[in-house]
């Protein structure tokens, strides 16, 4: 940014209300202007990041990292500006692409999290 002038675009409106309508995995958002020194923030959409693993995997090491995460969340927070607004619930609710892991959603139930 220091090199060159940016101009983020807004990407909004009708098609993309029509677009994140349609498929769970879209939602609508935005950039924080503060990430890039703008005064403004600027409506964009995307998908969320999601972390995957086998049916399979040891209960024990999806256990294990499932607490990790949740209760490092305020830590990751603060690893990058982007994450700033990140949640527990964003994180384990909402239109996930694949069930949640059976040992996952025990931990999830043990913290109270999940139902």
């Amino acid at each position: 940014m220091a090199r060159c002038a940016v101009n983020l675009v807004a990407v909004d409106g009708p098609v993309v209300d029509s677009l994140v309508a349609g498929a769970p995995y879209w939602k609508k958002g935005r950039i924080p202007g503060d990430l890039y020194g703008l005064t403004g923030d600027t409506p964009s959409f995307g998908v969320s990041a999601v972390l995957m693993t086998r049916a399979d995997m040891d209960d024990r090491i999806v256990a294990a990292f499932a607490r990790a995460l949740t209760t490092q969340v305020e830590a990751l927070k603060s690893k990058h500006p982007a994450l700033a607004e990140l949640t527990i619930q964003d994180m384990i609710s909402g239109s996930m692409p694949a069930p949640i892991h059976p040992a996952a959603t025990q931990v999830y139930r043990e913290l109270g999290l999940l139902k």
